[in-house]
C-alpha cells in the first residue's frame, strides 16, 4: 500500500506575467478580449483564459499552452507564474479579492493556504466531479482534491521529493557514489567540504522548502514503522516529545548542520540562491522535488541532475518521499468557465497528461510502484520502489496552514541556533493540541 500522510508546498519572489499573443489578423481582437475576458458570443472574439502556477511548472505549461491555443484558435491562455515560495499567498489574495485567475494550481490538502479542501470549503472553487478525467486519478490523491464528497481538482501525478543532485559533480568530479546510511550521508559531506564544495545548498530561510529535511527523516523513523502515528496523535495515545523517532528525525536535521552539510547562512537562504548555488557547480546537492529540476536546469541547461532520498540508520531503513503536491482547479466565479474547463479538460487528457508528466517529472502511480521510474530517480533510489511499504506519500495530510507553518518556523529556529530539539518537540505538540489537524482520510 502506499501510505497517505501528505505534504507538499511551494516556494517564491515576484510575480512574472508571459501572455501568449495570436499573430496576424487577430492581433487586435486579442486586446479587446484581454480586457474584457468575455467568452467569445459567435462573432470572432477570442476568449481570453488567465491560468496561474508556480514558476517551476512554466517550461512544461509553456508547450501545452501553445499546444492547446493552435487546436483552439478562439482561445486564448494569458499565463503567469509566481516563484513558489510566494504562489499560495498571491493567489489566496487574488481570489479573496475577486480577481482570482480562471485556472489556477491548487495544493492537494489542507495544509497550505491554496489547499483544494480550504479553497473549496470557502467557495473559491468548481465542481469538477464527474470530469471524463475523474476516475484516472490517483487513488492515493483523490481524498486530497474531494470536500464534501465533490472533486475540486485534477492531479497531474506526484512528485518525488528529497536530495537533488549534479550527478557529473558529485559523481566524476568527486569520485563519490550515493550514499546508502545516514551516516554515510554525513561522511560525505565532511569530503565534499574538503573539496571546497557545499555538500548541500540548504533554503531554510524558504518556509515552503525548508521542510524537506524532516520529511525525510521522519518518514524513515517515525511513519515507515508506524504509518498510524498522525491517528494516534489525534487519539492523544501519543506526542511528538514522546515518540523517540520524531526526536531522531528532529536531531538528524541538527546533525547535518554540526557535520557541515549546510552552507554559512542557510537559515536565511532562499531556493533561488539554494538553486543557483547547484547550478554555478558551488554546491553538489539541494532539497527540492523531481518537478522543480527545471528552475536548475534553466539556470545552467548543461547540468545533469539526480534524485535520492535521505537515506535511513540502514539501508533497509530508506523509504521514498512522494507528494501529488500539485492539482489544477478552476475558479467558480470565472466568467469564462466554458473556456477554462475545456483548458483544464486539455491538460487533464491522456495524451497530453503524459507529456506533461515527463515535462515535469511528476510520477504515476504505476510508476511509483517501481514499472518505468526514469533512470535518473532509479539510479538514486536503488530498490526503494519495489516496495510499496516503503514509498509514503508525505508527512502531514490534512495539517492545517498554521500547523504547517508553525513547524517550518521552527526547523529554520532550530537552523539557526534559535530552537533547541526539546523546543521543536515540545511546540509542535503545543501547536497541534491548540489547532488539531483533520483526521487522515479514509
Amino acid at each position: 500500500m502506499l501510505y497517505a500522510i501528505a505534504y507538499w508546498t511551494t516556494g517564491g519572489g515576484r510575480l512574472m506575467l508571459k501572455k501568449h499573443f495570436f499573430l496576424g489578423l487577430l492581433a487586435a481582437v486579442l486586446v479587446v478580449a484581454a480586457c474584457s475576458g468575455n467568452e467569445s458570443d459567435g462573432s470572432g472574439e477570442t476568449t481570453v483564459v488567465r491560468f496561474q502556477a508556480q514558476s517551476s511548472l512554466q517550461a512544461g505549461y509553456d508547450a501545452v499552452i501553445e499546444q492547446f491555443e493552435e487546436a483552439n484558435p478562439g482561445i486564448e491562455i494569458e499565463s503567469s507564474y509566481s516563484p513558489n515560495e510566494t504562489y499560495p499567498s498571491v493567489l489566496r489574495t487574488q481570489l479573496q479579492g475577486g480577481s482570482g485567475p480562471d485556472v489556477f494550481f491548487t495544493y492537494p490538502s489542507s495544509s497550505d493556504p491554496h489547499g483544494v479542501r480550504l479553497l473549496a470549503d470557502a467557495g473559491y472553487l468548481e465542481d469538477l466531479t464527474g470530469r471524463e478525467w475523474e476516475p484516472r486519478i490517483m487513488e492515493s490523491a483523490k481524498p486530497q482534491v474531494t470536500f464534501d464528497g465533490r472533486v475540486y481538482g485534477w492531479v497531474p501525478g506526484a512528485i518525488v521529493a528529497g536530495l537533488g543532485y549534479n550527478t557529473e559533480l558529485l559523481s566524476s568530479e568527486l569520485g563519490l557514489q550515493i550514499p546508502r546510511t545516514f551516516d554515510d550521508l554525513l561522511s560525505m559531506c565532511e569530503t565534499i567540504a574538503s573539496e571546497g564544495k557545499i555538500p548541500i545548498a540548504y533554503q531554510a530561510g524558504a518556509l515552503a522548502y525548508n521542510m524537506l529535511p524532516i520529511n525525510g527523516t521522519a518518514l524513515s523513523t517515525v511513519f515507515y514503522g508506524e504509518p498510524r502515528w498522525q491517528e494516534q496523535r489525534l487519539a492523544g495515545e501519543v506526542s511528538f516529545a514522546s515518540t523517540p523517532g520524531w526526536r531522531v528525525a528532529v536531531q538528524r536535521v541538527l546533525d547535518m548542520q554540526n557535520a557541515g552539510c549546510f552552507q554559512q547562512g542557510a537559515a536565511g537562504a532562499s531556493s533561488e540562491e539554494a538553486f543557483s548555488l547547484v547550478a554555478d557547480g558551488e554546491a553538489v546537492m539541494t532539497w527540492l522535488p523531481t518537478s522543480a529540476w527545471s528552475v536548475i536546469e534553466g539556470l545552467n541547461p548543461d547540468i545533469k541532475l539526480g534524485q535520492m532520498p535521505v537515506p535511513g540508520t540502514t539501508e533497509e531503513d530508506t523509504v521514498a518521499y512522494f507528494a501529488p503536491n500539485t492539482a489544477i482547479s478552476v475558479n467558480a466565479d470565472s466568467n469564462v468557465k466554458e473556456a477554462a474547463l475545456e483548458f483544464l479538460d486539455y491538460t487533464a487528457s491522456e495524451e497530453v497528461a503524459d507529456q506533461l508528466a515527463e515535462d515535469i517529472l511528476v510520477l504515476s502511480a504505476e510508476q511509483l510502484s517501481g514499472k518505468g521510474l526514469p533512470p535518473t530517480i532509479a539510479s538514486g533510489y536503488a530498490n526503494v520502489f519495489e516496495d510499496p511499504d516503503k514509498v509514503i506519500l508525505g508527512l502531514q495530510w490534512g495539517w492545517n496552514p498554521d500547523l504547517t507553518q508553525t513547524m517550518e518556523t521552527l526547523i529554520q529556529g532550530l537552523i539557526s541556533g534559535q530552537k533547541t530539539v526539546d523546543d521543536v518537540l515540545t511546540e509542535m505538540d503545543q501547536a497541534w493540541d491548540a489547532n488539531p489537524p483533520e483526521p487522515p482520510p479514509q
